[in-house]
């Protein structure tokens, strides 16, 4: 495959012909925010997180979606890119309890801490078993989208509790597609689709139970789900009692271990 050369935000970078501009930037340790991309999944553009703009056009553009090109100037920093990205962003954390994500306090508090907000203890990043490992934290801190209150009303669906190994939270799903392409795209099952529930667009098996749904509990939506929709049952109480303080680990969305800012 070939080489070309290209600049995004000043960094001079070498990158395959056929990569996108996110999967050079991730090469490069350059940080784009994304939520439905994958390195293992064919990109959706669900989230319009990582839009960026090419030197000469007035646009952005999706940087999951676009192909590199010899020569090509991008900057992903702009006033207009940054405003796209932030916009994308509250948009997503309209589906998500997000008052913890935009605390003015702007720290991750401890299971036993006084919420300063009286927060309901449903909508709490601490009861949360990605808590620290959220990729939604990360994009949240690294956009800074300052303490405005975004309007958020707690769903209340039910726990989907059938599947032996894995819970499936409705209430925190924000419909990234991640989970539908990965168990379709890599598992072949096609086990898990967008439905609607109660007017929320979330993704879940396609049938009443997974088992229904011919789920092979491979767990390989579990692995990509960025937020807390889908976990582990043993992980979701392990969280609570065993908070460590909130760490950034390398995830799915930073698969060239990137250092944020």
């Amino acid at each position: 495959m070939a080489r070309i050369n290209l600049t995004i935000d000043g960094k001079s970078i070498t990158a395959d012909s056929e990569a996108s501009l996110l999967e050079a930037a991730n090469s490069a340790g350059i940080y784009i925010p994304a939520i439905c991309s994958h390195p293992d999944l064919k990109p959706s553009g669900e989230c319009g997180l990582c839009a960026v703009q090419i030197e000469g056009s007035a646009d952005c553009v999706q940087a999951c979606n676009t192909k590199v090109a010899d020569g090509m100037v991008v900057n992903t920093e702009t006033t207009t890119a940054r405003q796209k990205q932030k916009d994308a962003l509250i948009k997503i954390l309209k589906q998500h309890p997000n008052a913890c994500l935009t605390c003015w306090r702007r720290e991750r508090c401890k299971p036993d801490d006084v919420c300063l907000r009286q927060i309901n203890i449903t909508e709490r990043c601490v009861t949360c078993p990605e808590n620290g490992h959220c990729e939604l934290q990360r994009i949240v801190d690294f956009l800074d989208i300052g303490n405005d209150e975004i309007p958020y009303q707690y769903r209340n669906l039910p726990v989907q509790r059938d599947n032996p190994y894995f819970d499936l939270d409705y209430n925190l799903c924000i419909a990234c597609g991640r989970c539908v392409r990965a168990c379709r795209d890599l598992r072949g099952i096609k086990a898990i689709d967008f439905k609607e529930i109660n007017g929320f667009k979330v993704a879940g098996p396609v049938k009443a139970t997974y088992a229904e749904s011919g789920c092979k509990y491979c767990f390989t939506c579990v692995e990509v789900c960025p937020v807390g929709a889908l976990v582990d049952k043993q992980a979701r109480y392990r969280a609570i009692s065993e908070w460590e303080g909130y760490v950034v680990p390398c995830s799915y969305a930073c698969p060239a271990h990137i250092d944020i800012p």
